[in-house]
């Protein structure tokens, strides 16, 4: 699970206010192409911060011990140690729970339900927000496999502040067929820009990042660059040259080979908000960040709550709970769906149809197959016989030697009346 303050956000989503009047699509070249001014803020400001060193980025970015207040899973505490940290060029310092490296044992629920999952609260300090670029606050959370690398910007959820948002997950195992059968992969061949396993999401975007770099010589502010490559900087040429590479990737112009992943887990995410905390609990919750509080940190926000007593600069009225929120991720149950690809028409079932069809057409079969077989042998059989045969009858009309020819043979028999000689 991964989660970051929300500092920016270059994606606005409109609610339901648009009435149709023609049944028509719009083209590319409806649009007047002009550029809208907190876009290209964004773009500018994230240009410039991607150009920064990464110690610099993160130094200046929201820290994990005063973002992370309270941590427990499975019943059990955590802290900011138990997180890892990246760099994302929109969301600034991400922090990731249970993500697999080197020398690693997972952590596992011992069973469903929010008590045994991960619960968090978190300080996303709103007075530390950039004017005209953090248009929302909250956190944005993903839930990702332990091995594969979180896009936080294409993906995950926004945990608003004074709210406790709950998670609860359902694993979806899907493995699909490659091979004859279909064109998944498992990664091999495809060098990622991102580290972790393969995922078609981080293959499109190493794709988006190697056209950028191809074609205008530098890459997408973004994106993660590739290594001795410098990122886009915010003259027209460059901005002209990226938005070119971004409607070509759209309409299939430059090539993307990524297929599907042969085996992958998805989370299906049911999210519910509640109202937190509740007023009977707010002294409760002072009492327990209190000791926990970093004077630097919170500004002295943590005074003590007394009602209508004073304001509590924490839950100032209203809008209150402006810097607090609460986080459960939790299993819903500890079964899982498997979805798998599994060959409708195989090798073995074609040969067998194929021999039925011959068995009922052609009369081909075992037995008849010996009896062909049979019958060769005795179409040759019958063949070297009369071959044999015909050269007998040869012999037999051979003319004799010329001076044998007048020799006469006289067969000379003895009869009854032939004087037989008397023995005295």
């Amino acid at each position: 699970m991964t989660l970051q303050p929300t500092r920016t956000e270059a994606t606005t989503t409109t609610a339901e206010a648009t009435t149709t009047t023609e049944a028509t699509t719009p083209n590319a070249e409806d649009y007047e192409g002009q550029q809208s001014e907190d876009f290209t803020t964004i773009n500018t400001f994230t240009s410039l911060i991607a150009k920064m060193d990464s110690s610099t980025r993160q130094a200046i970015g929201h820290q994990a011990r005063d973002l992370i207040e309270e941590c427990q899973f499975d019943g059990k505490t955590c802290s900011s140690k138990n997180f890892s940290v990246f760099l994302d060029s929109t969301y600034g310092n991400c922090f990731t729970f249970n993500r697999a490296h080197d020398d690693w044992t997972p952590q596992s629920s011992s069973s469903a339900g929010p008590l045994h999952g991960l619960s968090l609260i978190l300080y996303i300090e709103q007075e530390e927000y950039i004017p005209q670029i953090s248009e929302k606050a909250g956190a944005r959370v993903v839930v990702h496999s332990p091995n594969r690398w979180p896009f936080p910007e294409f993906e995950g959820f926004d945990a608003p502040p004074g709210f406790l948002t709950s998670a609860g997950l359902r694993l979806t195992s899907i493995t699909r067929l490659g091979g004859l059968y279909g064109d998944c992969t498992e990664g091999e061949g495809h060098d990622l820009l991102y580290p972790g396993a393969y995922t078609q999401t981080n293959c499109l975007v190493t794709c988006h990042q190697h056209h950028m770099v191809s074609v205008c010589g530098c890459a997408d502010a973004s994106l993660l660059a590739p290594v001795n490559t410098t990122y886009c900087g915010s003259n027209s040429t460059q901005v002209e040259c990226e938005n070119k590479v971004k409607q070509e990737l759209a309409r299939g112009l430059l090539p993307c080979s990524c297929p599907a992943s042969c085996s992958d887990n998805v989370y299906g995410k049911a999210i519910g908000l509640a109202e937190w905390p509740a007023d009977s609990y707010v002294p409760s919750l002072l009492s327990k960040l209190q000791g926990k509080a970093d004077p630097d940190t919170f500004r002295d926000y943590l005074t003590i709550y007394t009602s209508g007593q004073g304001i509590n600069p924490l839950f100032p009225p209203p809008p209150n709970r402006r810097n607090l929120l609460k986080l459960n991720i939790y299993y819903e149950a500890l079964n899982y769906k498997e979805i798998s690809e599994s060959p409708e028409y195989e090798v073995a079932s074609l040969l067998g149809d194929l021999g039925g069809q011959l068995g009922l057409w052609v009369g081909m079969s075992l037995l008849s197959v010996m009896e062909t077989i049979e019958l060769f042998a005795d179409l040759l059989l019958i063949f070297f016989k009369k071959c044999s045969s015909a050269d007998v009858k040869s012999l037999k009309k051979t003319d004799v030697a010329p001076d044998e020819k007048n020799v006469v043979y006289v067969n000379h028999a003895f009869t009854a009346k032939e004087e037989m000689p008397v023995i005295t």
